[in-house]
């Protein structure tokens, strides 16, 4: 049976959602509570203070892919997962037995194009998210005769190719994207979930593989129980249509009981609205209130501020040195936006000697000339790599440019730059030749050649220090 609670924002879904999960604990009963990745630890946190102590292994906050993974662990059959590489090679070679077999049609002059494979690539992936397998696929184009001729060309030759694909894939690998859909076959085939009460919180959407698996649950767990913020099902609020359509189509699958909330325990006292001209004003303006409030005695943990975006997060940190407001962001952000990650890859482009790619390594602040001296110190970094940068543009330097004396009439301070930053590659560049490769030379040895580089001649953990 599938239990809807539906309310606005601070009716008290979450909280009349953990009670049913006490109950459900409390009678005896197995309880599972799926929530979004980001919300599984202060959802555990709240559990632990909900359920007694007793009865908390009774009860597993878990999300779709984990559950998942269990499931498919303890029930199914697991393989090694397939990296981006093997999935990109396993495309290029469906491509190859679809051109051979004589089954496409609209794609037929497109395969070979460089791009086609990322492309088809793309399509594959973008199915399996939705939980559509290859012979669902087929299903769906069998069933449907309305679409005109190109599109069923289009879609048939999409088929074949994603049917080759899966078949040649699964021999040896899974792919997590695929892990979900396979759950919930499991799901209908296994005892896996039977006799659990399953809840699900903080959800406004679910994709194609998810919603297969929520079916699944409808037909094996004991009860669903689904918190949703919107007025289902008498509502018409415009901002709750996606949602309210969402909950009808869940109640269309099974046996539906409603929850409506309606009373407000939670809404802000007092709203303001301001305007500002920019983000810099708007930052501004809020870093003076919150240099108020720490003056009239709020501590700086009690305050929040949230951004739409990066770009205001770093403004929003520039403002608030200005006004001394120690601060912490919990904002993801990509390890690779980081120098000291990023310097490893400037090397090895380096590498190329292309113009671009010496800049930009000259730039990352981490370069050592061959007599051990920073090139890129704090004082010297923006000057040495804008001379060079105004040398390549003055003389158009190519790569064959930089692996000679730069001619006379140059000065020759920027000669001794350019044997600085250009000698040690070329001496990295010998170390990973293909000359110096031999049968034992693998992966680790090359890895080791380029760590003794950062590590012994650019020494990056000396500059990571004095940063």
């Amino acid at each position: 049976m599938l239990k809807l609670i539906c309310g606005e924002s601070g009716t008290g879904k979450s909280t009349l959602l953990r009670e049913r999960i006490k109950d459900a604990v409390l009678g005896g009963k197995r309880a599972l509570l799926f929530v979004p990745d980001q919300f599984s630890f202060e959802a555990e946190k709240l559990i632990y203070r909900t359920v007694p102590r007793g009865h908390a292994q009774d009860c597993r906050v878990t999300m779709f892919s984990k559950e998942a993974q269990r499931i498919l662990r303890e029930h199914g059959e697991t393989k090694e997962y397939a990296d981006d590489i093997a999935k990109r090679i396993v495309v290029k070679l469906a491509l190859e037995e679809a051109a051979a077999g004589g089954e496409l049609e609209y794609y037929r002059s497109q395969i070979q194009r460089s791009g086609f494979p990322s492309f088809a690539l793309g399509l594959i992936t973008d199915m399996r998210s939705a939980g559509i397998s290859p012979s669902g696929l087929r299903e769906l184009l069998a069933k449907d005769e309305t679409m005109s001729d190109a599109l069923s060309d289009k879609l048939n030759d999409i088929a074949v190719i994603y049917s080759a694909y899966d078949s040649m894939l699964t021999r040896s690998f899974d792919d997590r994207l695929d892990d979900i859909r396979r759950a919930s076959e499991l799901v209908l085939q296994t005892d896996a979930l039977d006799g659990y009460e399953v809840f699900l919180d903080e959800f406004d959407s679910f994709s194609g593989g998810q919603l297969m698996f929520i079916r699944a649950m409808l037909k094996k767990a004991a009860n669903v129980t689904l918190a949703l913020t919107c007025d289902y099902p008498d509502g018409s609020d415009r901002k709750f249509e996606a949602v309210r359509n969402l909950a009808a189509k869940l109640a269309a699958d099974a046996d539906t009981d409603v929850t409506v909330l309606t009373r407000r325990y939670r809404k802000p006292s007092h709203l303001r609205v301001i305007e500002a001209r920019d983000k810099w004003q708007e930052c501004d303006w809020i870093c003076s209130e919150i240099r108020s409030l720490m003056d009239s005695g709020v501590r700086c943990r009690d305050i929040a501020v949230l951004v739409p975006d990066s770009g205001t997060t770093r403004i929003l940190d520039s403002t608030m040195k200005r006004y001394e407001i120690p601060s912490f962001s919990d904002i993801p952000e990509p390890l690779i936006s980081k120098w000291f990650v990023r310097f490893p890859v400037y090397t090895l482009k380096a590498l190329s000697f292309e113009t671009q790619d010496i800049l930009r390594y000259v730039r990352s602040g981490f370069v050592r000339g061959s007599d051990g001296n920073a090139v890129n110190s704090v004082k010297r970094i923006d000057s040495s790599a804008d001379r060079l940068e105004a040398l390549s543009k003055a003389y158009d330097l190519r790569r064959k440019d930089w692996l000679k004396p730069f001619p006379e009439g140059i000065d020759r301070g920027l000669e001794e730059l350019r044997k600085s930053v250009i000698l040690p590659l070329t001496e990295l560049a010998d170390s990973l030749g293909i000359k110096k490769l031999t049968d034992k030379t693998d992966g680790a040895e090359l890895t080791r050649q380029l760590c003794d580089f950062l590590c012994s001649k650019m020494r990056v953990t000396g500059t990571i220090k004095s940063r």
